[in-house]
């Protein structure tokens, strides 16, 4: 298997330059799906839909390379299961990461109330 992410020749340690490609390329990601999710009128504003986008994405992603640096030398199944929890604690704490910045819980959050931050509304 291939490791991810790293620069070729490498293997499979995240060099800092990696670290930041792959940060950058999950912020472009993170906008694009907030992009989509605003066209299709899901959320209250972009800026409210960026700010849950950024947070999941970037949860989901520190949390898989954590897991994948962790589960390097181990085999497929322990690596697999530690990318599936990876994936779901990255989604539920970057969930709970957005709503607290909101001031709200997250059906709150979604649904709408009071914010303490009131720029994001819109």
């Amino acid at each position: 298997m291939m490791p991810y992410p790293s620069l070729p020749g490498q293997t499979g340690k995240l060099d800092p330059a990696g670290l930041v490609r792959t940060l950058l390329y999950t912020t472009l990601f993170n906008t694009a799906i907030a992009v989509l999710l605003t066209v299709i009128g899901f959320g209250h504003s972009f800026r409210h839909t960026l700010l849950f986008s950024q947070c999941i994405g970037m949860t989901i992603c520190l949390f898989v390379l954590a897991a994948w640096s962790a589960a390097r030398t181990r085999g497929s199944g322990v690596r697999t299961a530690l990318l599936g929890l990876a994936l779901t604690l990255g989604a539920l704490c970057g969930t709970a990461l957005a709503a607290g910045l909101l001031g709200a819980p997250g059906d709150r959050a979604v649904g709408g109330g009071p914010h303490r931050l009131d720029s994001l509304r819109g």
